[in-house]
């Protein structure tokens, strides 16, 4: 997912990641005070992340940093709040959001 508060930054964004190899899968739409379009990023499994949460506390561990990276975005869209760098460890990339209710 892309999203901004300014309709030209998603949209630049877009072509960024269709040009790429990524793909649109929803049109920009106005939703609430930002701009947003769903697209599938090239190169990033985002469906090979973990998303496991401790009370208020939310860690995601992914294949490639980059993985990590747009899953703790969806995360932050929903009200997370990323509280440190995104890490690797042993191979494994991981970052520690405080949820504020996010879901994952």
């Amino acid at each position: 997912m892309v999203s901004g508060y300014e309709r030209d930054a998603v949209h630049k964004a877009l072509e960024e990641i269709a040009a790429k190899g990524g793909r649109i899968i929803s049109p920009i739409t106005h939703v609430g005070d930002k701009w947003i379009a769903s697209c599938e990023h090239p190169g990033v499994r985002m469906s090979e992340c973990k998303v496991e949460k401790f009370g208020l506390t939310t860690m995601v561990t992914g294949p490639t940093r980059e993985a990590v990276q747009r899953k703790v975005e969806e995360l932050v869209e929903l009200g997370a709040r990323l509280t440190g760098e995104i890490e690797q460890d042993g191979g494994t990339w991981t970052a520690v959001c405080d949820s504020g209710g996010a879901g994952g």
